[in-house]
């Protein structure tokens, strides 16, 4: 028996939990009536209760898919030239939403998104059309519409797709493979053009206008009787097998390379992730025996199909290590991999293998199941213990932590960084504010973002519109569903995302940045936006005329905060409250207008605070 002993922070106190696991779950915050059942809940189930009712939330997915869409590149204009609005973006975006919620096994959420278009009809119109929108994942990259040499545009959407593919898929920077052999890591040349070959036999575009290309979009039959939708999807073309572009210059070629997938992890089933997985795979299940570098090469097609096949197989090395290392890295702060977009030569070494290794051999044996994985994480030890700064630490074995935790867990770097205590994302910050208010509209989105694009983009007499929306557009000021389903332009995101470090849709996000800048503090305190949540916050406290002022308080700190107000906040208020009403600069105003105005700039401090801004 080993004797060596580590620190342990004492398990959370529940509001901490409740509040720490329902942003992380739903990037809501737990309302009074949550909080008081939790706390009323003395079962040994209480939390695994909780767990469980957030991730049967609709919200859970609007919070996970916001995860999946920073990583690919997700927006609704080209970027580029005219930065054309891409009117049926969202389609994807609710698609994701709508496959987080389902709990879609991640192989089927890859190979759909990769090559649903190929995969055989079904008797269902609405998992048909489900599978064509995916492929929307392959078209919402920039592209340069205005380009003349068309195959060059047609490249750089392949390259774009290389990249991403293989950075939110395998966790490996294949693009970096373009003009010459990857300097640091084992793949060549010859396996990027395998790959463009593949990606190359599908088509973006519907024309080649000289300076106005329009993109793919179709109608899609449902059913007799229905009218058809339009999607924005690519489509299967001539297949073709490319020379290598020496230096990446296509004028300058080198040796035809047959489509196929990355010789180093051809051989790499020996090391992959086993699974009993196969009664949901159906159409999707390949044989895990092949030889994975002679399937795109064996068949008629693009390859696209047979690539998305051999990505999400249980014999791929790499496809359910990087999916659990990023979900990791959301609920503790940082990947078990910290690079979570390069599991390379020159990404960070895994701070611990075997609890990597162990939890993608859990995630394959569930089915993919990612809500699988969310249990596992957040029901540990490790994920309840107490994160506040000067919270004295208790001893204990590895192995006792362990039985706790995560069996095999070996060490506490892993998962240190989850005892610091973060900010709120610019959406849930965003998100939080209009649920606190009380003016937040928790419907799902549809099409709302793209019409609006359109009815503000420039008509140029052509197919392609140029957007025109500013950042400071009232739109994002008064449009109150989640933040998932505002309008994303490209190099135009507006300030209650950009100042508070909001994914940039023009690359690859897998971790985003957490600054701390004087212009964050401004805007808490002039934006329009932060003003009309703290005014609606203020109407909501005072729409009880049966209440004292002291109970609006403590109101207010319940849902603000999750807690009731101390002794010395009551009195805090109250002084600030008075004051404000005895300001000789309002007496001439109206005793209403003046106690509104008094409770929104309470308000306003509580939304402005540290406590509304971070989660411990």
């Amino acid at each position: 028996m080993r004797t060596d002993r580590l620190e342990a922070y004492p398990t959370a106190d529940k509001r901490t939990l409740l509040r720490r696991v329902t942003f992380d779950l739903t990037g809501l915050p737990p309302t009074p009536e949550e909080v008081d059942a939790f706390l009323a809940d003395d079962s040994p189930q209480a939390f695994e209760k909780v767990v469980n009712r957030l991730l049967d939330s609709p919200h859970y997915g609007e919070r996970w898919a916001r995860h999946w869409l920073d990583v690919v590149r997700y927006a609704e204009s080209t970027a580029n030239d005219a930065n054309a609005v891409m009117r049926f973006a969202w389609r994807y975006r609710n698609y994701v939403i709508d496959a987080f919620n389902r709990d879609l096994p991640y192989d089927q959420f890859l190979i759909e998104q990769l090559a649903g278009d190929l995969l055989p009809p079904t008797d269902s119109v609405e998992t048909n059309t489900r599978r064509i929108i995916a492929t929307g994942y392959l078209m919402i990259g920039p592209k340069a519409l205005a380009e003349t040499d068309k195959e060059q545009s047609r490249l750089d959407i392949v390259d774009d797709q290389i990249d991403v593919t293989g950075r939110a898929m395998l966790g490996l920077t294949i693009a970096c493979a373009r003009c010459h052999d990857h300097k640091f890591d084992a793949i060549r040349t010859t396996d990027y053009y395998a790959l463009a070959g593949i990606f190359r036999s599908t088509e973006p575009f519907q024309n080649e206008v000289r300076n106005a290309t329009m993109w793919w979009e179709f109608p899609v039959p449902q059913g007799e009787g229905k009218e058809p939708i339009t999607v924005m999807a690519p489509k299967d073309s001539v297949p073709r097998n490319l020379r290598v572009h020496l230096r990446g210059n296509r004028f300058t070629l080198g040796a035809t390379v047959p489509r196929g997938f990355l010789a180093i992890l051809a051989s790499g089933a020996a090391s992959a992730p086993r699974s009993s997985h196969s009664a949901d795979q159906g159409p999707y299940e390949i044989d895990p025996g092949a030889d994975a570098t002679r399937l795109a090469n064996a068949v008629t097609s693009s390859g696209r199909l047979e690539l998305a096949k051999w990505i999400a197989s249980p014999t791929n090395p790499m496809t359910a290590r990087v999916m659990v290392n990023r979900i990791w890295q959301h609920h503790f702060g940082q990947g078990l991999v910290a690079t979570s977009d390069n599991f390379g030569t020159r990404g960070e070494r895994p701070s611990n293998p075997e609890l990597l290794d162990w939890l993608a051999a859990r995630f394959v044996a569930s089915g993919w199941r990612i809500k699988e994985l969310h249990r596992l994480m957040v029901l540990s030890a490790v994920y309840q213990q107490s994160g506040v700064e000067g919270t004295e630490r208790t001893k204990g074995t590895k192995e006792g932590l362990a039985e706790k935790s995560l069996s095999s867990l070996r060490s506490l770097s892993s998962f240190e960084s989850r005892l610091i205590r973060r900010r709120l994302s610019a959406e849930e910050l965003r998100d939080a504010m209009l649920a606190v208010s009380g003016k937040l509209d928790r419907t799902p989105g549809s099409n709302e973002s793209g019409e609006f694009l359109v009815s503000k983009a420039e008509n140029i007499g052509a197919m392609i519109l140029p957007n025109r929306v500013a950042a400071d557009d009232p739109y994002y000021t008064t449009f109150a569903k989640r933040s998932i389903y505002l309008p994303i332009v490209r190099n135009m995101l507006p300030d209650v995302l950009a100042l508070f470090d909001a994914a940039d849709p023009n690359g690859v996000t897998t971790q985003r940045n957490e600054t701390t800048v004087a212009s964050q503090s401004l805007f808490l305190l002039n934006s329009p936006f932060v003003r009309d949540q703290s005014r609606a916050f203020a109407e909501r406290l005072l729409s009880d005329n049966s209440q004292s002022d002291s109970q609006r308080i403590e109101q207010a700190h319940r849902l603000a905060f999750g807690r009731a107000a101390t002794p010395d906040e009551q009195a805090q208020a109250s002084d600030f409250l008075a004051s404000y009403m005895n300001s000789p600069s309002i007496q001439n105003r109206l005793l209403a207008t003046n106690r509104l105005a008094a409770w929104q700039s309470y308000c306003q401090s509580l939304l402005c605070s540290n406590e509304f801004l971070y989660v411990d």
